[in-house]
């Protein structure tokens, strides 16, 4: 998965699960603060990465979140479970999965097999 798509995706989860909105995203990774904003809700998630100049989302359909990363031109689901989450990213052809803790989480991308964190 792309680092950029990496973000997003934390973010989304982030938002999804702690339900906190916040306007960036810190990428412990890459040492960055990613520009991040929108509406999340259970039925749709629209953000736009502000960083890339880009949108990023999607509908909801059976607890399964279908997105869109316009600037990779990619699909990605996602699916939330409690703390959890899991999805499959179609840019890379490969797993991921993380979980939140307060403010924070930690993604797993099985494309790199590594853990990448990120905060809010």
């Amino acid at each position: 998965m792309s680092p950029d798509t990496r973000a997003c995706v934390a973010y989304a989860a982030l938002r999804l699960i702690s339900s906190r909105d916040a306007s960036a995203i810190f990428d412990c990774s890459r040492s960055i603060y990613i520009s991040i904003a929108g509406t999340v809700s259970n039925t749709a998630l629209h953000l736009y990465d502000f960083s890339r100049n880009s949108p990023f989302g999607g509908k909801c359909n059976n607890g399964e979140y279908q997105l869109y990363d316009f600037e990779q031109s990619s699909k990605v689901d996602l699916r939330i479970n409690g703390q959890h989450y899991e999805g499959f990213d179609h840019g890379s052809q490969t797993r991921f999965s993380g979980t939140v803790q307060g403010d924070a989480t930690s993604l797993y991308d099985y494309a790199t097999d590594g853990y990448f964190d990120y905060v809010f």
